[in-house]
């Protein structure tokens, strides 16, 4: 392949990418190969179309090019860990995760990746309730504090369960995962008329 129909192909595959035509980026990327394709943002263009299509290990594979020639991507260690854990190979997850924390080690999202390998990984409630406490005590993420309503729910809590669902209702209104958390609260107390109107 020469550098014009090089040059062609990744046009297609952008184009492709562009559209949302995610069988399209793919083909085009396994017709390339993936080992040719130099431009990391096609390469996780292809990423993101085998995930869209469910084909994690390709997207893995797509990944580690990427990384490969930008190890100093924390986007890029995270997407792996999580790629990793999708497939179930923890050691990877591991590692990805060690690499993120390497290159973030101030970012929030290591207590997200740790929860995820430690869930994967079978690890106690109790370990995995303190790595989401310690990631609702930095950020304010509604996803995250219903699934800490969702544990302590789980682990017999009810009292901490519903002052993360009051929390929540306090923060982020009605989204979906505030409307999950009163479900959660109306287990152990009465709603407030708010948040009864919002459920």
């Amino acid at each position: 392949m020469d550098k014009r129909e090089y040059l062609e192909y990744m046009d297609t595959i952008k184009a492709a990418y562009e559209r949302g035509d995610m069988e399209s980026v793919v083909r085009g990327a396994s017709e390339v190969g993936l080992t040719r394709i130099r431009e990391t943002r096609v390469l996780e263009m292809a990423a993101d179309a085998f995930i869209d299509l469910g084909k994690y290990e390709q997207a893995r594979t797509a990944l580690k090019l990427s990384f490969e020639k930008h190890s100093n991507s924390k986007q890029l260690a995270y997407r792996l860990a999580e790629l990793s854990i999708a497939l179930d190979d923890l050691d990877a997850a591991v590692n990805y995760y060690e690499a993120f924390c390497r290159l973030a080690p101030d970012d929030s999202k290591r207590y997200i990746l740790k929860y995820e390998i430690g869930k994967a990984g079978g690890v106690s409630s109790k370990e995995l309730i303190k790595l989401l406490e310690a990631y609702n005590a930095v950020e304010k993420d509604d996803q995250w504090e219903f699934e800490l309503a969702k544990m302590y729910h789980e682990a017999g809590r009810g009292e901490d369960c519903v002052k993360v669902c009051d929390d929540m209702f306090v923060w982020f209104g009605k989204t979906e995962y505030v409307k999950k958390a009163l479900q959660y609260k109306n287990m152990y107390t009465a709603l407030t008329p708010g948040q009864q109107a919002a459920y």
